[in-house]
Formats: structure tokens, sequence, C-alpha cells
């Protein structure tokens, strides 16, 4: 405890971050690369404590990490993301045994192989990796894609396009059930938040005192982002709806 952040090493750092974070009870953490920068022996621990305290305290994770090998031991579903978009996700058993996309194939292969009498075929992507603020159109992967083919490089109007000529063939009255069964999933969905954002608010009243409630109020000068803003807006909208 008398010890600098400058004089732990790198497990000991990680061990006071995740004390640190979980300190409020939270329900999910956040762990960006959290073992990166460990060596292998330390990596394993501070794993397993992860695995542990998720036990424990029953949280819920969401791992981002560049290290598949990780990720298999850790994680229970896995997101493949390739230029901030989602390739490919199911669960981390099915993932590594059958991967469905190519560059989750490409990835898996590109695991090192810690044997090193034994070589491994990589057959890793050629080509650079596109510019993130302009990925390509349809599958962002295809440019580099030894099995891509036309339909890869599909455009946003082509769905569109799609679209349009789905409800130029309905019926009229099958294009208004339609219309009014994706109105009516747009409402559920409005008032499940509704309710979210009420179990918020009651939340925060009973846990205050009337004295406190006020002196926030004078505090936040009745900002739109305040909670009693917030309830007045919710209460307005209930009653719009009902």
């Amino acid at each position: 405890m008398d010890k600098y952040p400058s004089d732990l090493s790198g497990g000991q750092k990680q061990r006071a971050v995740i004390a640190r974070a979980i300190i409020l009870n939270p329900v999910l953490l956040v762990a960006d690369e959290p073992v990166s920068m460990l060596d292998m022996s330390v990596r394993a621990k501070i794993l397993e404590l992860m695995l542990e305290l998720k036990r424990e305290l029953d949280l819920t994770y969401l791992y981002i990490t560049h290290d598949l090998a990780t990720a298999k031991f850790f994680c229970d579903r896995i997101a493949i993301l390739y230029l901030g978009r989602i390739v490919e996700i199911g669960p981390s058993e099915a993932i590594y045994q059958d991967p469905k996309h190519p560059y989750t194939k490409a990835l898996l292969r590109a695991i090192p192989e810690p044997d090193p009498r034994r070589t491994v075929p990589r057959d890793l992507p050629r080509g650079e990796v596109p510019d993130a603020s302009r990925p390509p159109l349809g599958c962002s992967f295809h440019p580099r894609c030894p099995m891509a083919f036309e339909v890869c490089g599909w455009e946003t109007r082509d769905l569109k396009d799609l679209l349009e000529a789905r409800w130029a063939l309905q019926a009229a009255e099958e294009y208004e059930v339609d219309q009014a069964e994706s109105q009516a999933r747009w409402i559920r969905q409005f008032r499940q938040k509704l309710a979210a954002d009420w179990l918020r608010v009651l939340r925060w009243r009973l846990t205050t005192t009337l004295d406190q409630r006020r002196a926030f109020a004078r505090r936040r000068a009745y900002l739109p982002h305040s909670p009693e803003y917030a309830l007045d807006l919710i209460r307005s909208l209930h009653n719009e709806l009902t």
C-alpha cells in the first residue's frame, strides 16, 4: 500500500486496476487488452483471477483483444471485427471449430505455433488494409478475400432497391399489415426503454433524501439531463402513448 505506481510490476498494476474497477459492484466490465503487455505466466494468473471474480461476483466481461488464444480460454461468445464491423459472431467453440467467414479463418491461421519444429502453412490475406474511415462497400474484407465474388461488394442502394421491389409487389392489405407490425415493434421497443428509464428515476428517488434531491436540483439548475427533467419528459411521453 505504500508503493508508488511506478514501483509496481505489470501484474500488480493489473490487479490494482481490477480492484478499482470492481469496487462499485458493476454488472459489466470492459477489459480492453488487459493482458497484452504481460508475460505468459503472469497473463495466465490475471485471466484466472478475472474468471474467479466472474464466478464470485456474477460479472459480465466485454473482452477486447487481438490474441485469439486467450479469447478461446476466456470467452463464452466471440465477435470477430474487421474495420469496425462484425463479420462473424457465435459461441467460442463454434468459432474455433467451424469458422465461416474468410477473415476469421485467416485470423485462426495466424495464431503462432508454440512448437518451433512444426511448420504450419499460413496462407494469410494479401493486399493493404483499407482505410477504416472509408471502408469498402458490402463486405469490408472482400478486396483482400480469396473467396470474394461479385455480390460481396454490394452497396446500400442495392438493399434500398430490394426493399422497394418487395413493397411494390405486395398487395395493399399486406403492405399495411407489414407497416403496422413495424410500427408496433417500434412502440414496443420504445415502451421497454421507457420502463427502464422509469426504474432508473425511481431508484434514484428511493436512494436519496428529499434534501439531497432539492440540493441536486439547485446545483443542476434543472438542466435537460437532470433526473427531474427526465422524469417530466418520461411522464409526458407516457401520457402521449397511453
